[in-house]
């Protein structure tokens, strides 16, 4: 099958809720054949991950996450601000997260974290060099 065979256009927007994180989104669409739908789509800033290279070690963070309602170990991360560059953001998460600076910042590439309901991607970065 084609790309045009697959591909839904947007019809119409409807907001939600919006919140200082996300702003939720009721999106009507056409798809192929003339078929509709209403979908939900949160958007929300990019955000960065960062993997710290400290020696032969990963260096991870433990945080609270109310999502999951526990803690979680991770790789430092977080929202990309207003007029900040993901790798500005990514040197700036990696600093305040774990103490360190990177002197080597490495992109790895991007990913759309959940694509049948977010609009927005996760960038992700390795730090080395730490100091």
């Amino acid at each position: 099958m084609g790309k045009k065979e697959l591909e839904w256009t947007a019809k119409g927007k409807k907001e939600l809720l919006k919140t200082v994180v996300l702003t939720v989104n009721e999106i009507e669409s056409e798809g192929p054949g003339g078929r509709k739908g209403k979908y939900i789509v949160m958007d929300a800033p990019d955000w960065v991950i960062v993997v710290p290279v400290l020696g032969e070690n990963f260096l991870m963070v433990r945080q609270w996450r109310h999502g999951n309602n526990s803690l979680s170990i991770e790789f430092p991360g977080g929202v990309i601000n207003k007029g900040e560059s993901p790798e500005e953001a990514a040197i700036r998460e990696t600093e305040e997260e774990t103490g360190y600076k990177a002197g080597k910042l490495t992109y790895l590439g991007s990913a759309n974290p959940n694509p049948a309901l977010m609009s927005n991607r996760v960038h992700f970065f390795a730090a080395e060099d730490l100091q």
